[in-house]
Protein backbone atom coordinates (compact mmCIF):
# COMPACT_ATOMS: atom_id res chain seq x y z
CA UNK A 1 0.00 0.00 0.00
CA UNK A 2 2.89 2.08 0.80
CA UNK A 3 3.90 1.76 -2.40
CA UNK A 4 0.71 2.19 -4.26
CA UNK A 5 0.81 5.69 -2.31
CA UNK A 6 4.53 6.60 -3.55
CA UNK A 7 4.04 5.44 -7.13
CA UNK A 8 0.73 8.01 -7.28
CA UNK A 9 2.39 11.04 -5.57
CA UNK A 10 5.00 10.37 -8.11
CA UNK A 11 2.70 10.21 -11.25
CA UNK A 12 0.92 12.97 -10.02
CA UNK A 13 4.02 14.94 -9.26
CA UNK A 14 5.36 14.09 -13.35
CA UNK A 15 2.06 15.08 -14.91
CA UNK A 16 1.57 18.94 -13.08
CA UNK A 17 5.40 19.47 -13.80
CA UNK A 18 4.68 18.37 -17.46
CA UNK A 19 1.44 20.78 -17.43
CA UNK A 20 4.00 23.35 -16.05
CA UNK A 21 6.33 23.27 -19.02
CA UNK A 22 3.72 23.01 -21.63
CA UNK A 23 3.29 26.49 -23.39
CA UNK A 24 0.03 27.55 -25.18
CA UNK A 25 0.98 27.54 -29.02
CA UNK A 26 -1.01 30.50 -29.87
CA UNK A 27 0.07 32.63 -26.78
CA UNK A 28 3.36 31.85 -27.67
CA UNK A 29 3.40 33.02 -31.50
CA UNK A 30 2.25 36.51 -30.26
CA UNK A 31 4.90 36.58 -27.52
CA UNK A 32 7.62 38.10 -28.34
CA UNK A 33 10.23 34.78 -27.99
CA UNK A 34 12.79 34.65 -31.38
CA UNK A 35 10.94 31.34 -32.27
CA UNK A 36 8.48 29.29 -31.22
CA UNK A 37 7.63 25.61 -32.64
CA UNK A 38 4.74 23.44 -31.86
CA UNK A 39 5.16 19.63 -33.17
CA UNK A 40 4.51 16.26 -32.16
CA UNK A 41 2.93 17.69 -28.66
CA UNK A 42 5.63 19.57 -27.74
CA UNK A 43 6.52 23.34 -27.69
CA UNK A 44 9.88 25.09 -28.39
CA UNK A 45 10.52 28.11 -27.41
CA UNK A 46 13.92 29.97 -27.89
CA UNK A 47 13.44 33.42 -26.24
CA UNK A 48 16.39 34.88 -27.55
CA UNK A 49 18.94 32.78 -30.15
CA UNK A 50 22.07 32.50 -29.73
CA UNK A 51 23.85 35.56 -31.96
CA UNK A 52 27.14 33.09 -32.34
CA UNK A 53 25.86 30.07 -33.47
CA UNK A 54 22.59 31.47 -35.29
CA UNK A 55 23.74 32.65 -38.79
CA UNK A 56 22.12 34.30 -42.36
CA UNK A 57 23.66 33.47 -45.16
CA UNK A 58 23.53 34.92 -48.88
CA UNK A 59 24.83 32.43 -51.11
CA UNK A 60 23.67 30.42 -53.96
CA UNK A 61 20.94 32.87 -55.15
CA UNK A 62 19.45 31.98 -51.40
CA UNK A 63 19.24 33.84 -48.65
CA UNK A 64 19.51 31.17 -45.40
CA UNK A 65 18.62 31.34 -42.36
CA UNK A 66 19.99 29.19 -39.07
CA UNK A 67 18.55 29.67 -35.82
CA UNK A 68 19.64 27.92 -32.64
CA UNK A 69 19.29 28.55 -28.67
CA UNK A 70 21.39 26.74 -26.16
CA UNK A 71 18.36 25.79 -24.25
CA UNK A 72 16.12 24.12 -26.41
CA UNK A 73 17.35 20.84 -28.24
CA UNK A 74 15.30 22.63 -31.44
CA UNK A 75 17.11 24.47 -34.22
CA UNK A 76 15.48 26.14 -37.49
CA UNK A 77 17.05 26.22 -41.24
CA UNK A 78 14.77 28.58 -43.76
CA UNK A 79 16.11 28.82 -47.12
CA UNK A 80 14.41 31.11 -50.00
CA UNK A 81 15.54 32.11 -52.84
CA UNK A 82 16.60 35.84 -53.49
CA UNK A 83 14.49 37.02 -56.30
CA UNK A 84 11.08 35.29 -54.28
CA UNK A 85 11.57 37.30 -51.70
CA UNK A 86 8.35 40.03 -51.25
CA UNK A 87 8.84 43.80 -52.06
CA UNK A 88 5.56 44.28 -49.71
CA UNK A 89 4.66 42.83 -45.94
CA UNK A 90 2.53 40.63 -45.14
CA UNK A 91 3.85 38.15 -48.02
CA UNK A 92 1.54 34.70 -47.72
CA UNK A 93 2.80 31.55 -49.03
CA UNK A 94 1.37 28.35 -49.50
CA UNK A 95 3.47 24.94 -49.78
CA UNK A 96 3.85 23.17 -51.64
CA UNK A 97 1.56 24.70 -54.43
CA UNK A 98 3.79 28.14 -54.31
CA UNK A 99 7.38 25.97 -54.60
CA UNK A 100 8.15 25.86 -57.95
CA UNK A 101 11.86 26.52 -59.78
CA UNK A 102 11.13 30.77 -59.75
CA UNK A 103 10.29 30.37 -55.67
CA UNK A 104 11.28 28.00 -53.40
CA UNK A 105 10.88 28.03 -49.76
CA UNK A 106 12.58 25.25 -47.70
CA UNK A 107 11.24 25.75 -43.57
CA UNK A 108 13.17 22.56 -41.79
CA UNK A 109 13.86 21.82 -38.07
CA UNK A 110 16.16 19.95 -36.45
CA UNK A 111 15.11 18.19 -33.45
CA UNK A 112 17.60 16.86 -30.81
CA UNK A 113 14.75 15.55 -28.43
CA UNK A 114 13.16 13.14 -31.19
CA UNK A 115 13.72 9.63 -29.85
CA UNK A 116 14.35 8.17 -33.43
CA UNK A 117 17.60 7.90 -35.20
CA UNK A 118 19.58 11.18 -35.85
CA UNK A 119 18.65 11.32 -39.41
CA UNK A 120 14.87 11.79 -38.24
CA UNK A 121 15.79 14.16 -35.89
CA UNK A 122 15.53 16.97 -39.27
CA UNK A 123 11.76 17.55 -40.15
CA UNK A 124 10.51 19.09 -42.99
CA UNK A 125 7.30 21.53 -43.24
CA UNK A 126 6.43 20.98 -46.84
CA UNK A 127 2.85 21.80 -46.62
CA UNK A 128 0.71 24.41 -45.01
CA UNK A 129 0.93 28.60 -44.46
CA UNK A 130 3.91 30.62 -44.25
CA UNK A 131 3.30 34.14 -43.60
CA UNK A 132 5.89 36.61 -43.92
CA UNK A 133 6.02 39.88 -41.73
CA UNK A 134 9.43 40.95 -42.67
CA UNK A 135 12.24 39.24 -44.89
CA UNK A 136 15.73 40.55 -44.97
CA UNK A 137 19.60 39.63 -44.09
CA UNK A 138 19.03 41.54 -41.42
CA UNK A 139 15.42 40.61 -39.75
CA UNK A 140 13.06 37.48 -39.99
CA UNK A 141 9.75 37.76 -38.66
CA UNK A 142 6.86 34.99 -40.18
CA UNK A 143 4.43 32.35 -38.96
CA UNK A 144 3.90 29.27 -40.01
CA UNK A 145 0.91 26.30 -39.90
CA UNK A 146 0.72 23.29 -41.56
CA UNK A 147 2.30 20.08 -41.22
CA UNK A 148 5.49 18.20 -41.74
CA UNK A 149 7.22 15.03 -41.55
CA UNK A 150 10.69 13.24 -40.59
CA UNK A 151 13.17 13.02 -43.27
CA UNK A 152 12.77 9.81 -45.10
CA UNK A 153 9.67 8.85 -43.47
CA UNK A 154 5.87 9.81 -44.61
CA UNK A 155 4.66 10.18 -40.98
CA UNK A 156 2.54 13.34 -41.25
CA UNK A 157 2.29 15.72 -37.91
CA UNK A 158 0.84 19.37 -37.80
CA UNK A 159 3.48 22.06 -37.15
CA UNK A 160 2.59 25.18 -36.53
CA UNK A 161 4.86 28.08 -35.08
CA UNK A 162 6.72 31.74 -35.32
CA UNK A 163 10.34 33.60 -35.79
CA UNK A 164 10.87 37.01 -34.60
CA UNK A 165 14.65 37.65 -34.60
CA UNK A 166 16.88 41.09 -35.99
CA UNK A 167 20.43 40.26 -36.49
Amino acid sequence: MKHLLIFLVLITTACQAETDNAVDADAAATSDAAFVVSMEGTTHVADVINQVNSTVKEEEGELRFYLTQDETPMSLNLNIKQFAIPTEFPAVFTLPADNNDKIRIDLNFFNKGRSEKRMRWRVLFDEGTIEFQALSASELKMTFKGSGHPLMDKERFPIEGSINVSF
